[in-house]
């Protein structure tokens, strides 16, 4: 498994194409801080998309942001959640794409993001038959029109018009 000070000294903001899979495996080392570590990880990923993210000791705002994610992972962790840091900011990456600010992942929304990263990346793929697939929607039918006590087919015509069937 690489460091990320080996994987950072190694990669120049020039380079502009670099195969993600290097970064799935890096992790915050634990000899640094938790914040200064969260930022590394930060800029291998963002690097390995040809982005440049600054210097951590010059910026005041990105150390800022960087100890408030931190803070934010602490708290997560003592809820009884599992994190993985670098999934934690590969979800930010996947939804916010080139645009990815450090203020990103510390919005009022970056667990949700991180919980539905996860969903996506670990959920089965579920495929009915037809048979199977006309089942749950007729059963979807029944139980619609007896929680809202309209007919079947009144339910039928409403889910057909907005298309969901």
């Amino acid at each position: 498994m690489k460091t990320l000070k080996s994987y950072i000294k190694k990669k120049t903001k020039k380079q502009k194409v670099v195969v993600l899979q290097e970064v799935e495996n890096l992790v915050v080392d634990q000899d640094q801080n938790h914040a200064r570590g969260l930022y590394n990880l930060y800029k291998a990923i963002q690097l390995s998309h040809g982005k440049y993210t600054g210097n951590y000791e010059k910026n005041k705002a990105i150390r800022t942001c960087f100890k408030k994610l931190a803070k934010n992972i602490e708290k997560i962790i003592e809820s009884g959640v599992e994190v993985n840091e670098n999934l934690f900011i590969t979800a930010h990456k996947a939804t916010y794409g080139a645009d990815l600010r450090p203020n990103h992942l510390i919005s009022w929304c970056s667990y949700n993001i991180y919980l539905n990263y996860l969903t996506a990346l670990y959920s089965e793929v579920v495929e009915y038959s037809e048979d199977g697939a006309r089942k749950y929607y007729e059963e979807m039918i029944q139980y619609l029109s007896v929680l809202h006590g309209k007919s079947p087919e009144k339910v039928n015509v409403l889910l057909e018009k907005f298309g969901i069937l």
